[in-house]
């Protein structure tokens, strides 16, 4: 059975990465077995998996025990786009696992884009940390009724609060990003997490967010591709603050910021291609009186030469 490609040899060299921490019976044993994750078996673990987990947050909601996973979800498809999101949270959240960015409604919307997705930067604890213990604990606390209306109404920190979280809420790294990101309505987020959320994951294509950092200057793929891997490096390499880019976005300011960052060495093609697609009318956009005319597109689109 070839293995190239596959979850079991993925596994097999992280075993093999962890060197002298290796635990040799495990890996023997998951050396012996490829048969027991083959894509059609896991994906039925997967499966299983998230029905139990259904099950077990009807329940926490009062919902039934003899509702069945298709009355469940016939139900549930009923509900307004905020309390799905929310029931969605709910089962993450009970699966003890974090949004990853590539869930990036459920990963923007309670605070998680604020933290790395790459499991190398994470030294004390799983992704997202620490944002699941947080999360555990509140919705074991409330109601879900409670828990919809404080994400409707960008309440969600006063909800922490009131169920005495709020030591653990204010002393965890970025604590006060995560209360201005929750302070906010759920209708709009500040385009940097739109821009952030296609970095990480480009496979949910382009969005409107990304006008103000230079992507509508791109000329091809490539273009996008290599301006993502600037992107790509501020955030995820040189962990510069995401509002740190915004308001440098917003002043048509990011080839100064990205070309002066310590540490960060750019060749001089690189300088020429990033004056190039960072060449932003953003202040023109966001003026009170703009408004999107066949003249103002002139302004805003670049020359094709």
């Amino acid at each position: 059975m070839a293995l190239e490609g596959t979850l079991h040899t993925a596994l097999l060299e992280i075993y093999r990465a962890t060197g002298s921490l290796l635990d040799h019976a495990n890996f023997i044993w998951l050396s012996q077995h490829p048969d027991l994750f083959g894509s059609e078996i896991v994906g039925r673990s997967s499966e299983k998996r998230r029905d139990a987990v259904m099950t077990v947050v009807w329940a926490h909601l009062g919902g039934s025990e003899g509702t069945t996973h298709e009355e469940m979800e016939e139900e549930v498809a009923k509900w307004p786009l905020y309390k799905l999101i929310c029931w969605e949270f709910y089962i993450i959240v009970f699966s003890h696992c974090s949004p990853a960015v590539n869930s990036p409604t459920t990963w923007l919307a309670f605070g998680f884009c604020l933290f790395t997705d790459n499991p190398t930067r994470q030294p004390d604890g799983p992704l997202g940390y620490p944002l699941r213990p947080l999360y555990s604990q509140l919705v074991q606390r409330c109601t879900f009724d409670e828990f919809y209306e404080a994400f409707t109404t960008a309440s969600l920190i006063a909800l922490m609060d009131k169920y005495g979280l709020k030591d653990e809420r204010t002393s965890m790294p970025q604590a006060q990003e995560f209360e201005r990101h929750l302070s906010q309505s759920p209708n709009r987020y500040p385009d940097v997490w739109g821009l952030k959320s296609f970095i990480l994951f480009p496979d949910q294509g382009p969005m409107p967010s990304l006008l103000l950092f230079g992507f509508h200057n791109c000329r091809d793929n490539k273009d996008i591709k290599q301006l993502s891997g600037v992107y790509y490096t501020l955030f995820e390499d040189l962990e510069v603050p995401p509002f740190q880019i915004l308001e440098a976005a917003e002043k048509d300011r990011l080839f100064e910021l990205i070309t002066t960052l310590p540490g960060y060495h750019l060749s001089n093609t690189d300088k020429r291609f990033l004056r190039r697609v960072l060449n932003t009318k953003n202040r023109l956009i966001l003026s009170k009186d703009f408004k999107l005319t066949p003249e103002t597109m002139k302004k805003i689109l670049p020359r094709r030469t």
